[in-house]
């Protein structure tokens, strides 16, 4: 009785991260997509004279806000692996893969574009460190997804020899 309540809860909470997976992309896209196109636009009736900075900044918001939601999409196949039972398994171990190489991507790609973005001069201080601090969660969640890939690997690894051994 008490492993069927904790099948429950721990499929409740998979739901439940799967659910706030979905509103993460939604705010992506609302953000990432609406809000900075919105932005973009005002900004080019206003300052025509920096339409280059203002294009690459839209273009670069737009970059990782699709590498954001693609990673997220790759969260959600983990969590229904999880859900259907499939923890241990080179699926999954897979699948954590390439979110940590999405990450670095992402890592990689918003380095260089503040890098041209400050020689431009487009983007002021506050904006850097806005960028700063999203590169910092992104390496802290580079440094957390790729042990746990190795992990799962070498799980699945262990699960595949002792069902050989039995």
């Amino acid at each position: 009785m008490f492993e069927n309540a904790l099948d429950k809860r721990t499929k409740k909470s998979l739901l439940n991260l799967k659910y706030l997976s979905y509103i993460f992309v939604f705010a992506t896209i609302a953000l990432g997509y609406i809000v900075s196109t919105y932005t973009a636009y005002r900004l080019l009736g206003t300052y025509s004279e920096l339409k280059t900075q203002i294009i690459l900044w839209l273009i670069i918001s737009y970059v990782v806000s699709f590498m954001i939601i693609w990673g997220i999409y790759d969260v959600i196949r983990l969590l229904n692996n999880l859900y259907k039972g499939n923890i241990f398994t080179y699926e999954n171990a897979d699948i954590l893969k390439i979110i940590d190489k999405k990450i670095i991507f992402t890592i990689i790609f918003s380095t260089i574009a503040n890098v041209v973005m400050t020689l431009m001069n487009g983007n002021p201080i506050w904006f850097l460190l806005v960028w700063f601090v999203f590169i910092i969660f992104l390496v802290v969640g580079h440094i957390l997804v790729y042990p746990l890939a190795l992990l799962v690997r070498k799980s699945a690894d262990l699960q595949i020899e002792m069902e050989l051994t039995i």
